[in-house]
């Protein structure tokens, strides 16, 4: 990006959001553009569900979670090589490039859109000489449908759906928990006010591992616990 637009963007959002807002937009682009060359991928842009072909009331944007927003949720979940990461709605894979330079034993992308399956194993093999989780793959198909590995610790979730598909991912998790009891986190980066975040808060076997943490973005991130 020119440094012309990068003005450019920088006044408007000034104008529409004010100035520290701005500041966190340019600072975001920065951090974006390093990371997306560090890790020689492309994992950039909003892509509707429409555009996607599968536009339902439960459906989300494709919208990658920003490098500082992974980087954060990952120090804090401090994984370790007995952890598996499983990656909802992986899109470009963003995440899952990210969790794969932490020490997981595996880290899987869970994807409904091909084309977004298809570009995020080419951003995993770019970047996979920076991995030091060895094993990482993604599955293509509805996340209602995908039977949880019993070794999945963590459930990483950037507000993909919501509804009907939410309560079935969730009825996933508990099985595989009932099959092997274990500690298993929802982590979670969220907007404001989202109704991924109304229905955990909402239900009883789900109990918060920690506040909400806000960061310096538009979205805040949540760690929750699924109890056995």
């Amino acid at each position: 990006m020119s440094l012309r637009i990068l003005l450019s963007n920088f006044a408007r959002t000034s104008r529409e959001k004010g100035y520290r807002a701005a500041v966190r937009a340019v600072r975001e682009r920065i951090v974006e553009r390093h990371f997306e060359s560090h890790f020689d991928i492309e994992t950039r842009g909003v892509i509707t569900p429409l555009e996607l072909g599968f536009a339902t009331a439960d459906s989300h944007s494709y919208v990658a979670t920003s490098y500082t927003d992974i980087f954060r949720m990952l120090r804090r979940l401090a994984p370790t090589p007995a952890d598996v990461l499983l990656d909802y709605g992986c899109g470009k894979g963003r995440a899952l490039v990210v969790a794969a330079t932490f020490p997981f034993s595996q880290a899987i992308g869970v994807e409904l859109s091909e084309p977004l399956v298809e570009e995020a194993r080419r951003n995993l093999q770019l970047a996979a000489r920076r991995f030091r989780c060895p094993r990482v793959e993604v599955w293509q198909g509805s996340a209602a449908d995908y039977r949880v590995p019993d070794e999945v610790t963590i459930a990483y979730f950037n507000n993909p759906f919501s509804g009907g598909v939410l309560a079935q991912v969730l009825d996933r998790l508990r099985a595989s928990l009932a099959r092997r009891p274990r500690a298993l986190r929802l982590a979670c980066t969220l907007p404001p006010d989202s109704a991924f975040e109304r229905t955990l808060e909402a239900t009883p076997d789900i109990v918060a591992h920690d506040s909400a943490k806000h960061t310096d973005s538009d979205t805040h991130q949540r760690i929750f616990q699924l109890c056995a």
